[in-house]
């Protein structure tokens, strides 16, 4: 899947905020990194507080949003995307 991720992000990414990516490819897939705004604003401006919101965008499943486990799902990528 890393392969995926490098093709379709910029080249400067920490480490913490590819790994983000990596968990967030794994639970969706990278067809949903590659069509959400979250890969727009991260290769956009990668280090705006706006990434954040994107990852807590997807907390659906099957219809049903603001599920509890991916918000914390979510929330735990996007802080590891901010870690320094």
């Amino acid at each position: 899947m890393l392969p995926e991720i490098d093709d379709l992000i910029r080249d400067d990414l920490t480490t913490n905020q590819f790994n983000a990516l990596t968990s967030f490819c794994y639970n969706l897939g990278t067809g949903a990194l590659k069509m959400s705004n979250l890969r727009k604003k991260i290769n956009t401006t990668p280090n705006s507080a706006l990434v954040g919101n994107e990852f807590m965008k997807w907390t659906c499943s099957n219809g049903e949003c603001g599920i509890k486990g991916l918000i914390r799902r979510r929330k735990a990528e996007a802080d590891l995307y901010f870690k320094k």
